[in-house]
């Protein structure tokens, strides 16, 4: 059976948030968090919607799990965030390959979506612009 594992966090949101609150700069920060809870919200509830399950939904992070191999995780994500509130993104057929490409999708800089494969005991990584 098909098993897909997705981690999905959001890039540079604590700095961002760091930044505003030593800035006393409130109100945007207000405004920014509200902004980061309704793209999560709209995230997750299209992942629910597909019949993925809700592992984690805290702050900016997600961890789903689905067996649809036909779910749209790129266009899903590419669709919610805005210019100015960017995600990375982990996908693999085990929680741990997918956190693994979500930190690969952070470290080449973010707005990613990662997908990591065991192959020949080696894995592999397909990397796709959000």
């Amino acid at each position: 059976m098909f098993s897909m594992w997705i981690s999905i966090d959001g890039d540079k949101i604590g700095k961002t948030v760091e930044k505003y609150l030593l800035e006393g700069n409130l109100e945007t920060l207000s405004f920014y968090s509200r902004k980061v809870k309704d793209i999560v919200g709209q995230i997750e509830e299209i992942l629910i919607m597909n019949q993925a399950i809700i592992i984690v939904s805290a702050g900016d992070e997600i961890i789903s799990h689905s067996v649809d191999e036909h779910l749209d995780i790129h266009g899903i994500i590419k669709k919610s965030i805005s210019d100015d509130i960017t995600f990375s993104c982990g996908i693999g057929t085990t929680c741990q390959l997918s956190f693994l490409a979500l930190k690969y999708a952070k470290s080449i800089g973010g707005n990613h979506m990662v997908t990591a494969l065991m192959v020949n005991e080696n894995v592999n990584f397909t990397i796709r612009s959000l």
